[in-house]
Parts: structure tokens; C-alpha cells; sequence
């Protein structure tokens, strides 16, 4: 009989952990190796030459993107819930760029949640839902939410510095996003926190490159430094505390090519004053776009604002009460049917003082706007019960409104002079900015009646 050795007091578990070290150091040195390379390759690349970035050189999220929604936004006033329901009260809001933490759970479930939120890091996402009044999401499900509102943005905030952590983090988000739709790329921003974590997103995931944000409040490094590394690495947005943005280190930071974001502000004063700094966006909890209108500022914002030559008559029709707020942005965009519902009814309530007190329903819209507008009798339905709110109006359609709107006004007005008053906004496509326009010169034909 052969002898028999008596077994390690690790049985077959130590050649496995052998074998297990082995790989992790075989890993340790590819990834080592892998950032070498990139961080070389960074050290050896020729220096952007200064330029200010330009509106066209934009990533999407920045394009539409003046206010970030941080930690999705307040929930009724309250802050960092990161909560689906947090997400659809401030995109109803106007918001179109949302910030949202991410953290890990025990279950590898990467969730949108704040670290103050949490019960422990060892917690799984159904203990972390059951210990919150709101709902959580996970990255898939928030993913799935960006699928289903097609014009939202993310900027993730995972916090993280660990390599081994991110690893986890940034293969779940490649991986989601891979297998949900791999166009969502393009609206998510990652923010990194230091140098190094630049160099490992750059080796492992490359592909979210064109959509990094350099978030400062991490960084141990000088203003001198943070500006020279934003311009060899071509950053196109830089993230910093809002008592850091001060003027010349912004316009340090808009020189090497960068756009500048502060957070976290909720006084429109401060807001502003970080604007006249040369900031390009801030992250806030409580301010929505409707209180960036031009009535509420005194002054339009870079970027949303009329063209030269239609600015005075906009400011007039804005000064005389004719344009509601969340019309007072996106200049360049055509004019839906509901939306012109909503300056026809603000002329009629201006021109005769009172509110349309009666509704006219529809199905497919509960647009207060519109049901008053029908109410009077100044748009129909499409059939069916229908409006189809979201479409475009026509100069056709936008005359014969303009028509019936003089008649319910009071002030009638032939459909000849009603098309030529729409048909001297130049342009080939009817934009807010036109029927802005041809609001007011509608409102002074009446008026001098």
C-alpha cells in the first residue's frame, strides 16, 4: 500500500489561494502596466493651446445644461434623496441635467443613494430601501428611466478613489449601459476626483472619455496646477465648491478650454454673481429653470438667449406680461401647439384682465393652457378626443389663432392682417423666438385699435 502523507492543514485550499495570488498578481501587474503606458502617454502629449471652448465644442450635457439638478434635485424642500421621485418633480421643474450619487451595496448593486442615507457599506439594496421613504434606483433601472424620458442627462458622483472599487463601479456602469443602450453614453458625464483617478478611467474606459468632468473637492492641488492639468488633458468641464470659483481661476479654467460648474447653490444672488464670475453652470437642489427667466433676472443668460436682432422685442413682450416663463429659454426651438396655447391665453388674460375661469378637456393633454385656449374657442382637437400638444404650429395655424384670439379679445382682426403680422417674423421654421415676436406686434395692432 502506498504511504500515505498526511494532509495540509489548509487541505486543497492553499494551492487554491496560491493559484487565486498568482492571478491577482498577474492582474496587479497588467493594470500597472497599462496605466504606465497611459500616464506616459499623458506626459509626453503636446499641450493644448489655449482657447476658450466653444457652444459647438459642448458635450450634450452642457448644451442643455446651465443647472444640474444635485442629488436629483429636492424632494418637497429636502435634499440628497437621489429618489425616483425626487428625478420626475424637478425634471416637471425644467431640469434636463441631474446629478445622482452612486454607491455600491454588499449584493454588488451599484444604487442611487447619498452615503448620508445609508444604514452601513455592508448593507444590501433591499435593506437600503426598506430604510428610506422614497424610492432608490438601481443604475439599470436608472438607465431604464432614461430610456423611457429620452432628453435627461446624468452626472454620476461614485465618490470612490479606491482602484479596486472603481474597477467594480465603472464595469457596472459600461456593462448597464452596453446591454441597455449603448447610445446612453452620450448622456452620462462621469466625474472623476484627482489625477490619478484620470489616468485609470482613461485605461480602462476610454470610451466615457468625452464626457469627463474634473470634480475638485477631492484634490489636494493648487489652482496653478488644476489649470495646467485641464489643459494637457483637454478637460472640458471642471467641478469646484462655489467659494472656490473665483474669477481669475475660472477664467484660468475657461482659457485652457474648460467650462466651469459650482455647487451647491440655492440663492438666485449667489447664483448670479458666480455667473458674472464666468461660471458656466451650478449644481442646486431647490432653483429651476422657470426662476432663470428673464423677468425673474433682469438679464438673459449666455447661450439662452434671442437673437440680436429679435432681443428688444422679446424684452417688450416679456416687460407687457406676454410670455410665461418657461417660454422665456431655448429661443431657437420651434413652437409647439401647446406652447403657443400658453401665449395666446397669457395676451387674452393681459388684454382683458381676468382669467379663463372654464376648461375644455382633451386625452392626450392636461395642459391647463390648452384647455383654456379651447375653452374660448381659439384651437381644436385633431379627433378622437385628441390635441396633439407636442406637435408644431404653422404660420397658417399660428394666423388663424391670432384671428379668433382678436375676435374673443374683443378686438377684432381680419385673417389677411393676422397672417401678414405672423409672416413678418423672418425665419423658415416658427420658433418660440418668432411667435414671441409676433405676439407683440400682435398685441400693439390691438391695442392701437
Amino acid at each position: 500500500m502506498p504511504e500515505i502523507k498526511p494532509m495540509n492543514a489548509f487541505g486543497n485550499n492553499k494551492s487554491k489561494e496560491m493559484e487565486f495570488s498568482m492571478k491577482r498578481m498577474v492582474s496587479d501587474f497588467i493594470f500597472a502596466f497599462v496605466l504606465y503606458i497611459t500616464v506616459s502617454a499623458f506626459l509626453l502629449m503636446p499641450a493644448a493651446a489655449s482657447a476658450a471652448i466653444t457652444y459647438d465644442e459642448m458635450p450634450g450635457y452642457m448644451k442643455d445644461g446651465r443647472l444640474a439638478a444635485h442629488a436629483m434635485g429636492a424632494l418637497d424642500g429636502r435634499a440628497y434623496s437621489n429618489s425616483l421621485e425626487a428625478f420626475k418633480q424637478n425634471y416637471a421643474a425644467g431640469h434636463r441635467l441631474f446629478e445622482v450619487d452612486l454607491q455600491l451595496t454588499s449584493d454588488k448593486q451599484l444604487i442611487t443613494i447619498h452615503e448620508s442615507h445609508r444604514i452601513s457599506q455592508t448593507s444590501t439594496f433591499s435593506q437600503e430601501q426598506e430604510n428610506v421613504h422614497f424610492t432608490i434606483m438601481t443604475f439599470e433601472e436608472l438607465c431604464l428611466l432614461m430610456l423611457e424620458y429620452d432628453d435627461f442627462y446624468i452626472i454620476t458622483d461614485t465618490k470612490y478613489t479606491d482602484g479596486r472599487q472603481n474597477k467594480i463601479v465603472f464595469d457596472i456602469i459600461a456593462e448597464t449601459i452596453k446591454r441597455t443602450d449603448p447610445e446612453l453614453l452620450k448622456r452620462v458625464a462621469i466625474q472623476f476626483y484627482n489625477t490619478q483617478m484620470y489616468y485609470f478611467l482613461c485605461a480602462n474606459y476610454p470610451f466615457l472619455r468625452d464626457n469627463y468632468m474634473y470634480t475638485l473637492y477631492m484634490t489636494p492641488d493648487s489652482d496653478s496646477k488644476v489649470i495646467e492639468f485641464v489643459r494637457r488633458a483637454r478637460i472640458r468641464a471642471v467641478v469646484m465648491w462655489d467659494f472656490r470659483a473665483e474669477k481669475n481661476f475660472v477664467a484660468g479654467l475657461n482659457n485652457s478650454g474648460a467650462a466651469v460648474y459650482a455647487h451647491t447653490v440655492n440663492d438666485i444672488n449667489a447664483a448670479l454673481e458666480l455667473y458674472d464670475n464666468g461660471v458656466y453652470g451650478i449644481y442646486t437642489d431647490t432653483l429651476n429653470c422657470e426662476k432663470f427667466a428673464y423677468s425673474q433676472i433682469g438679464r438673459f443668460l449666455p447661450f439662452d438667449k434671442p437673437s440680436q436682432s429679435a432681443e428688444t422685442s422679446v424684452t417688450k413682450a416679456v416687460n407687457a406680461g406676454l410670455v410665461p416663463q418657461f417660454l422665456q429659454m431655448k429661443y431657437a426651438q420651434p413652437i409647439t401647439r401647446a406652447e403657443f396655447c400658453a401665449l395666446s391665453v397669457a395676451f387674452y388674460e393681459t388684454v382683458t384682465g381676468g382669467e379663463i375661469a372654464g376648461r375644455a378637456a382633451f386625452t392626450d393633454t392636461t395642459d391647463v393652457n390648452v384647455e383654456k385656449a379651447a375653452y374660448i374657442g381659439l384651437v381644436g382637437g385633431v379627433g378622437d378626443g385628441k390635441f396633439n400638444p407636442d406637435a408644431a404650429v404653422s404660420r397658417e395655424q399660428a394666423a388663424a389663432i391670432l384671428a379668433r384670439l382678436a375676435d374673443a379679445a374683443g378686438k377684432p382682426l381680419e385673417i389677411k392682417a393676422a397672417a401678414n403680422i405672423v409672416n413678418s417674423a423672418a425665419g423658415d421654421r416658427y420658433t418660440r423666438e418668432q411667435a414671441i415676436v409676433t405676439m407683440l406686434r400682435f398685441y400693439n395692432a390691438v391695442i392701437k385699435k
